[in-house]
């Protein structure tokens, strides 16, 4: 199905069988798929995905292996924590000592 032989393309003709589209383009796109055998097609194919899909459930997680999955994540997080504040720079006694130089006359200068 090409948009060169059909005037809407099958995104929007699963849009149409969805129910997403406004009520002229849906009615546009339905006039169309009742007279196209190829969209008729299309579109029973599309409902059949969705009714098959709306039947499946996913299991349920066990409780241990959810609590687990938890526990790595938040430690896998803390060590994530802990290596990026390792790698930040560290500042030399001279740094700290400019810092403090120019925070003391900042305040001197700001608190006249």
């Amino acid at each position: 199905m090409s948009t060169t032989t059909h005037p809407f393309a099958p995104e929007e003709v699963m849009a149409f069988v969805d129910g997403e589209l406004s009520a002229d383009r849906a009615q546009s796109v339905s006039a169309h798929v009742e007279m196209c055998s190829e969209c008729q097609k299309v579109a029973a194919s599309l409902r059949a995905a969705s009714l098959s899909l709306s039947g499946w459930t996913a299991a349920t997680v066990p409780a241990n292996l959810e609590n687990r999955v938890l526990d790595q994540s938040h430690a896998a997080a803390k060590v994530t924590e802990k290596s990026l504040i390792s790698k930040l720079p560290r500042f030399s006694r001279l740094s700290r000592g400019l810092a403090l130089t120019a925070t003391a006359f900042s305040y001197c200068v700001n608190s006249d």
